[in-house]
């Protein structure tokens, strides 16, 4: 009888060592992906703007948008929500994408998962009370500082992929119009991720746009939300994987920051 318990518990023992050898990526497939460009041939560039608490810019920015008819994305954060709530209404009324960006912005590898999914979610109630749209799948880290940990939190909140970016236009530091604009356009690549900035200390940033798009036009680039990057379906759906092989993908290993 101790024989047969015995070969009965080895049985079940390997039979679970074999079912977690049968799915060696379990504990990750929650995990979001950390992307910083799109993985294409195509000129196609997502210009996207972090819109903190005053977002003084907003109006001016969408103004130049629509102007030029180009499509943008917009990392949100409950706080900014709370102030603007009109001009956030905007955004998703002229056809761009929302995203989410936390609710009070502090240092995503400083908080707990359960923490993660608390600002993740507070801010995506407020975005669906204020424009009826999800900020779903896609999220950015405030400070844009991220790793393995964050990356795991964020997904299990139902954040498919990290937003970072591959060109960054320091808009925030007052840098001159002219600076931004060669940065942008002497640095775009097929699928680049442009970062910019909604708030008062990027105060010329409305100015920038024009220029900077009729140039990236002129290169022949066209301008895409990041889901569209991505090709990602909308958050009822799931949402298409990229390619393994994406040159905007990571592979996080254990101890990995992301600046």
């Amino acid at each position: 009888m101790v024989k047969k318990c015995l070969k009965l518990s080895l049985t079940l023992i390997l039979l679970f060592v074999a079912a977690l050898s049968f799915f060696p990526d379990s504990a990750d497939a929650a995990s979001s992906q950390f992307v910083t460009k799109g993985n294409t041939n195509e000129k196609v560039v997502a210009l996207t703007f972090d819109d903190g608490a005053d977002g003084t810019n907003i109006n001016k920015i969408l103004n130049t948008l629509q102007e030029h008819k180009v499509k943008a994305t917009f990392f949100l954060t409950g706080t900014g929500m709370k102030h603007h709530p009109a001009n956030i209404k905007r955004i998703t009324d002229q056809g761009h994408q929302i995203a989410n960006r936390s609710y009070t912005h502090p240092y995503f590898t400083k908080l707990t998962a359960s923490q993660m999914k608390s600002e993740l979610d507070k801010t995506e109630a407020l975005a669906k009370k204020v424009t009826g749209k999800s900020t779903k799948p896609i999220f950015r880290a405030p400070y844009g500082v991220s790793n393995n940990s964050v990356l795991a939190g964020v997904g299990a909140a139902g954040y498919t992929h990290t937003i970072q970016w591959n060109i960054d236009t320091v808009d925030w530091k007052g840098v001159s119009k002219t600076q931004i604009v060669n940065k942008v356009v002497n640095n775009i690549t097929p699928g680049s991720i442009v970062l910019m900035h909604t708030g008062a200390g990027a105060s010329g940033t409305p100015a920038v746009l024009p220029e900077m798009v009729k140039k990236l036009k002129a290169k022949g680039y066209k301008f895409v939300t990041v889901s569209e990057l991505l090709n990602l379906k909308p958050s009822s759906a799931p949402a298409e994987k990229p390619p393994a092989t994406s040159s905007g993908t990571y592979t996080v290993k254990t101890g990995d920051t992301f600046l």
